[in-house]
């Protein structure tokens, strides 16, 4: 029996079984789509939209930037507004209604005249996609295996960014950076066939939950999973922002590192699919600790040994392994909480983490250098795990449905 299964209390939570094949894989899509696809849309597609916005705009970088962080907060905070309230909408009218506020502010984001109306867009966009975001985690966490849902749903998604970038980016230079955001907009109205593949069966009849499940704002099982997912974020996503940086000063040529993120994104289709295939078999922790362990290590060496070869490894490790380790945590969010507030509030807490970390990061760069910046992320990885691990003791799942 897995570290899981033996924390396990008194059944509480009846998830419904997918039995059919199909059925699971439809639901695979279309949580892909609404809430990969869309949700964190803006996360994904940040560069691009950022440099739309200094090419369309004429905008300074960090006054771009703001813009940016401005959808990835507001999406964040609706986010968690959304799931404090009683919802009776299904999961895939609440999603429609997203995409549909989402994709037109983004059309029309494309046409603002100025800073002030692309920022009051922008923040309209943040809540369609939080809509969108919210609905997503309302199926994965009603799901029996949550941590394979987001697995695969990472794979598919990170197959159709990888596709879809290059689009964009050809869009955006062919309008001077204006129609970055109408490119988007479409790409949201196309993936609406898929949000359709939702069920229509509303929140509360998705699973039966007792009361005493509903968990509340700052309550200990809301902190000791948004903390730790807050704080593996910040220095994941910060090291990603400055990967171009660290290339330069480890003597990589601009082709190598080119080359480096698109084996990095192979490897995290494989290491997404992994996860899906590994599942609970071993539990949550021992994935989450191995992880954790080898991210702290590729990061050390990332930011301390200035040569190529290394450099190049710990890179694609660290893409491969931060896709690995998200079903995880995700299912644990899904596994602790079935009303899918907890993971939508991890979401929330990555977004926010995400909005702030490349800031954050160079802070800590240019007062303490990287060897204090290598401190302080194994000190904050350390703190993750084992809130992870304290998180464990609130698993209250039916373990006839686990079997």
């Amino acid at each position: 029996m897995n570290v899981d299964a033996q924390m396990m209390q008194a059944p509480i939570v009846l998830v419904p079984v997918k039995d059919s094949r199909r059925a699971a894989l439809r639901t695979i899509v279309a949580f892909a789509a609404v809430s990969q696809g869309i949700g964190f849309c803006g996360q994904g597609m940040s560069p691009v939209l950022i440099a739309g916005l200094q090419q369309g705009w004429a905008l300074s970088p960090a006054m771009a930037g703001v813009v940016e962080t401005i959808e990835l907060i507001a999406t964040a905070l609706f986010a968690a507004w959304l799931s404090s309230l009683t919802i009776k909408a299904s999961p895939r009218k609440l999603a429609l209604v997203g995409v549909g506020i989402a994709a037109a502010c983004q059309v029309l984001s494309s046409f603002a005249g100025g800073v002030a109306a692309l920022i009051v867009l922008r923040l309209i966009v943040g809540l369609g996609a939080a809509a969108c975001v919210y609905a997503g985690n309302v199926v994965l966490s009603a799901n029996r295996e949550p941590d394979k849902l987001y697995g695969h749903s990472s794979a598919i998604s990170a197959i159709a960014f990888t596709a879809f970038v290059p689009v964009l980016v050809y869009f955006s230079t062919l309008t001077g950076g204006r129609g970055a955001f109408a490119t988007v907009g479409i790409w949201m109205l196309v993936l609406v066939p898929f949000i359709l593949l939702l069920p229509m069966t509303t929140a509360p009849t998705l699973q039966k939950v007792d009361a005493d499940k509903a968990t509340g704002a700052f309550s200990p099982k809301m902190l000791l999973v948004t903390v730790p997912i807050f704080l593996f974020t910040v220095f994941s996503t910060g090291l990603w922002a400055f990967a171009g940086n660290v290339a330069t000063s480890s003597g990589v040529t601009p082709t190598l590192f080119g080359l480096s993120i698109s084996v990095g994104t192979a490897i995290s289709v494989i290491f997404a699919w992994a996860a899906a295939l590994m599942g609970t078999r071993f539990g949550r922790l021992f994935p989450l600790g191995l992880g954790i362990a080898i991210m702290t290590l590729s990061s050390i060496v990332f930011l301390v040994v200035k040569e190529p070869a290394p450099f190049v490894i710990s890179f694609v490790l660290l893409q491969g392994m931060n896709t690995f380790m998200l079903p995880f945590i995700f299912g644990l969010c899904s596994a602790i909480d079935r009303t899918g507030k907890l993971a939508t509030a991890g979401s929330s807490a990555l977004l926010v983490a995400a909005a702030i970390s490349p800031a954050m990061t160079g802070w800590l760069i240019e007062v303490a250098g990287y060897i204090f910046l290598c401190f302080a992320l194994a000190t904050s990885y350390a703190i993750s795990f084992l809130a992870f691990y304290s998180s464990s003791k609130f698993l209250r799942t039916n373990l006839r449905d686990e079997r």
